[in-house]
């Protein structure tokens, strides 16, 4: 199986055929010249016919114009079809850079804040450890104060036993007797 022609192969195939029918309706127009000359009566009374008597020579050249035109065609096709590619590729080069560099940008953003994120939940997770310990002591406190508290009347009554029983050995040791004091 082999590769289909291109446009250019094709193209250099009809110049060549175009000039062999060129050639070839060169040999018939001079034959035409030869048969006409060979033919013409002898009178005055002839006139050469026009263009549309030249029949095969003319089919033959309309149909080396028509190739050429096509070429001519399909080359301006060809160089506007290569242009709006390149300019196509220049395009979406542009677009593939732009993107790429939207992308590396959200990826640096998103280190950042994750970045960000980690330090905020390390701080976070130091003042939960900070409140835990705080608290541990508010309720060492707590629990010290409400012993404290609970037990307050029981203490005033003991410390008011101790003052007065330091008040009768004070009075004692200062020569009083025990039932003055009382």
């Amino acid at each position: 199986f082999s590769a289909p022609p291109t446009f250019l192969q094709v193209r250099s195939k009809a110049q060549e055929g175009a000039s062999t029918f060129s050639a070839l309706a060169a040999e018939a127009q001079e034959l035409d010249e030869f048969l006409d000359s060979t033919s013409q009566p002898s009178s005055t009374s002839y006139e050469k016919k026009s263009n549309a008597g030249v029949g095969i020579v003319g089919l033959l050249q309309n149909l080396v114009d028509d190739v050429e035109a096509e070429g001519t065609q399909a080359d301006k096709d060809e160089e506007a079809a290569q242009s709006a590619y390149e300019q196509l590729m220049t395009e979406s080069t542009m677009v593939r850079e732009s993107k790429s560099r939207a992308i590396a940008d959200r990826e640096e953003d998103r280190a950042g804040e994750e970045q960000t994120m980690e330090e905020l939940t390390l701080r976070g997770e130091e003042t939960a450890d900070q409140i835990r310990a705080e608290d541990d002591k508010l309720q060492s406190l707590h629990s010290a104060c409400k012993q404290l508290t609970d037990h307050l009347e029981e203490r005033t009554t003991a410390r008011k036993a101790v003052v007065e029983s330091l008040s009768k050995s004070k009075a004692v040791l200062q020569g009083a007797s025990l039932e003055e004091a009382s």
